[in-house]
């Protein structure tokens, strides 16, 4: 498995868990939901930071 596979999938987790969080919690005040909402942030960095490192490659 690729990096940016493994990333995918683990974007694709975040996102899954940040809905429920929010019914869950009854919105976005709760602490929980900005903690998860940072971690599918910074996988979504390092996503399109590979892309943009294997563009430049190309170039």
């Amino acid at each position: 498995m690729s990096n940016t596979e493994f990333i995918r999938i683990r974007m694709e987790r975040a996102r899954r868990k940040l809905h429920p969080m929010h019914m869950q919690y009854g919105g976005f005040s709760h602490p929980e939901i900005p903690r998860q909402s940072a971690e599918l942030d910074k996988l979504l960095n390092n996503y399109s930071n590979i892309h943009i490192k294997q563009r430049r490659r190309q170039v």
